[in-house]
């Protein structure tokens, strides 16, 4: 594995062009190994994957592991499904009554068989049983979408091994440009007694009308497998060279797909062994599947951005969003904060109003009692009798607690300041109690005061009739 080159997002070596390999952290296509710079900080780290899963330019099998292989140019005849066919599509429906007969589109492709394929390996027919046993109400996947449902087009509900002869094969291999392909039938031959298919069938609903169009005019036709082995074994010549690998064992199913463009014997098919079912296999117009740079193209009309790139270095997007994003960020912040003023100050004007409301209720009140002439003027006037009343009141209190010892000369200041936060009839009953008991003390008579004791004066109010303050 020699380095090639680091891009924004990868660590890029060239490999052998027959290693063929596709995970969420590591891709190997057309003779270059792709490392994400995010899981691999060092070239020395990219070299110890190499080497713990790459065996003689060959990739070490895991059957924990999902694998997807791609038969190009796959015959499949189409049409309604007959009344058996119905049949077995309706328990595969979540509800039947929303559908009826011809509203279900079917096809019937080879999804697999028990030759070598481009990769050199090929499926025993005990694989292939398999296949036919697990594919059975999984997705059919458009492109290999597998986000979300957006790509599961279609579902099986049938599948059988067919075994065919030789001729029949070569017409299903299609073009095969290597010497030795009647030997390696009678190979395969022997060792499976026969040459075997997986036929299959799934159904699709036919107001897909784009899709269906497309696969009817053979626009898309190869499609893929993807699947888990037991295991795989190494089939070599007589001098120990490796010929080529076969899945043995038990073999599941996990979905098929239809896909743009399948790959030509000759070319590398793409294996996902570390691809959870159902995931993106990547496509033609990612830059990292293709061998040479390309230019590639940004354009945001809402940041009023167009930007053209020259390899797979995206750094001038960054350059160019990152300071537009975040004048967008501070303009937002900016307006946050004008709301949060224009809610403050709403919330104040609010709070005037109630008052106002509060203000015209009390006046509305005052006025049903003393008539509609009744005005601020006067208002003012019941005020200041009011508080001159109260502080009459205070100082009888002093006076009387005084008499009777309860208020010390050097605390009548501090009294006097209480005194004066109670309201009027807490202080009218405390100066009341004080006056009983001082009178009680000393046998006066009402309205009179011990001529020994001593004298405070009263604070006066200054009268004010009744018809002063309403008239």
């Amino acid at each position: 594995m020699e380095f090639k080159k680091a891009s924004q997002r990868n660590y890029q070596f060239k490999v052998n062009e027959a290693i063929c390999y596709d995970s969420d952290e590591v891709m190997i296509y057309d003779g270059t190994a792709y490392f994400k710079k995010s899981i691999f900080k060092t070239h020395d780290q990219c070299k110890q994957w190499f080497q713990d899963n790459v065996e003689n330019s060959v990739m070490k099998f895991d059957k924990t592991k999902a694998i997807t292989k791609v038969l190009h140019g796959i015959k499949a005849s189409t049409g309604t499904p007959t009344e058996t066919e119905w049949n077995m599509i309706k328990p595969l429906m979540v509800n039947t009554d929303e559908f009826t007969i011809d509203d279900i589109k079917v096809y019937h492709p080879i999804l697999a068989n028990n030759f070598i394929d481009k990769d050199e390996e090929r499926f025993e027919v005990k694989m292939l049983n398999g296949f036919a046993k697990t594919i059975i109400d999984k997705p059919m996947i458009f492109d290999h979408d597998g986000k979300g449902e957006a790509g599961k087009e279609g579902r099986f509900f049938n599948a059988n091994v067919r075994k065919i002869s030789q001729e029949e094969m070569k017409v299903a291999l299609g073009p095969y440009p290597y010497k030795g392909l009647d030997a390696l039938l009678q190979e395969v031959e022997e060792d499976d007694k026969g040459l075997y298919v997986l036929d299959t069938a799934f159904f699709m609903l036919k107001d897909n009308v784009q899709l269906i169009r497309k696969i009817d005019a053979g626009i898309i036709k190869d499609m893929s497998i993807r699947f888990r082995a037991e295991r795989r074994e190494a089939i070599k010549d007589d001098e120990g060279e490796l010929k080529y690998f076969v899945y043995r064992g038990a073999g599941e199913a996990l979905e098929g797909s239809l896909v743009w463009l399948g790959a030509q014997y000759g070319a590398q098919a793409k294996k996902g062994f570390n691809a959870v079912p159902g995931e993106s296999e990547g496509s033609d117009d990612d830059p990292l599947n293709q061998n040479s740079e390309v230019l590639m193209k940004f354009e945001s009309k809402a940041l009023g951005i167009e930007i053209e790139i020259d390899g797979d270095d995206l750094s001038a997007i960054e350059k160019e969003v990152e300071p537009k994003v975040q004048a967008l960020l501070d303009q937002k912040a900016a307006l946050e904060t004008d709301l949060e003023t224009v809610k403050a100050e709403k919330d104040e004007a609010l709070e005037g109003v109630e008052d106002l409301l509060k203000s015209k209720e009390i006046l509305d009140a005052i006025q049903k009692v003393f008539g509609e002439d009744f005005d601020s003027e006067k208002a003012e006037a019941i005020k200041t009798q009011a508080e001159a009343r109260h502080t009459e009141m205070v100082e009888k209190a002093i006076k009387f607690g005084s008499l009777i010892g309860v208020i010390e000369k050097d605390q009548v200041e501090a009294k006097r300041t209480e005194y004066a936060g109670l309201s009027y009839e807490a202080i009218e009953e405390k100066a009341n109690e004080y006056e009983v008991i001082s009178k009680s003390k000393a046998g006066l008579n009402r309205g009179q005061l011990d001529d020994d004791s001593e004298h405070i004066e009263l604070a006066t109010a200054v009268p004010i009739s009744d018809s002063q303050i309403f008239n």
